[in-house]
């Protein structure tokens, strides 16, 4: 059986597979929301320069230390061994945008009312929670384009590039 090429292989590999795709998720995801509730102005701007790499650190955290786990559980709990890599990466891929929105929906809100203090805002949890109902359905639609034709495709063409250097540096050796 050939051995999957758009896949990190190991540690190595898994962590620069969630840069990427943490990356670019914080700032596609994270920027076109903020463009949406707060519209294109210079102080939306600087916000973003602010909130989206607290939202992206805190993104690839997450996701290297508790996504990955529950993902594999749910997964495990619908899938058999013998499904394909590509069941297991549509199933990772709804599942992950899913929880991520879930709470990013809240987390982003609040990051962002946080962001905005020195542009005269202030923070508001129970505003950020009363949004949050309306808020999620948007944000998941959003997330889950982005991440199925932008950031998942970016991350798995960078595991091939990498696969395919070593695979060409194995049959020179």
């Amino acid at each position: 059986m050939q051995e999957e090429m758009r896949l990190p292989r190991n540690a190595k590999e898994g962590l620069l597979f969630g840069v990427v795709i943490s990356a670019l998720s914080a700032s596609l995801i994270g920027g076109s929301i903020m463009i949406i509730e707060l519209g294109w102005s210079i102080d939306t701007l600087k916000m973003m320069l602010v909130g989206i790499p607290c939202v992206w650190i805190l993104a690839l955290l997450f996701n290297l230390f508790i996504l990955g786990r529950i993902s594999s559980r749910i997964q495990n709990m619908f899938l058999a061994p013998t499904d394909s890599v590509n069941a297991r990466l549509l199933a990772n891929l709804v599942i992950c945008v899913t929880i991520m929105s879930v709470l990013f929906t809240f987390i982003g809100a609040f990051v962002g009312s946080v962001a905005s203090i020195p542009f005269g805002g202030s923070v508001d949890i129970v505003q950020c929670l009363k949004n949050w109902p309306h808020a999620w359905p948007r944000n998941f639609c959003i997330a889950f384009f982005i991440e199925m034709c932008i950031a998942q495709p970016a991350a798995r063409a960078v595991m091939t590039q990498i696969h395919k250097k070593q695979s060409s540096i194995k049959n020179i050796a």
